[in-house]
């Protein structure tokens, strides 16, 4: 059981450690305090993001349920 999360973190860990830096980001000014963090159009990204992958959850659920019928 605790294999699953060492599949899981550990390529997104490894990921984030081989990640290259923007160029420029330490130069770049801090973010205004009343400036939100997502912005609209980042907030409608992952929306349709989550829709889908919400979608295609429930679509795959379906397909393994009336494929493999368990008594």
């Amino acid at each position: 059981m605790l294999w699953i999360p060492i599949l899981v973190v550990a390529p997104t860990g490894i990921m984030f450690g081989l990640d290259m830096a923007s160029p420029g980001i330490m130069n770049r000014k801090p973010r205004k305090v009343n400036e939100p963090i997502l912005n609209t159009r980042m907030f409608a990204r992952l929306f349709i993001t989550g829709l889908f992958r919400a979608a295609m959850a429930l679509y795959l659920f379906q397909i393994g349920k009336t494929t493999y019928v368990f008594s």
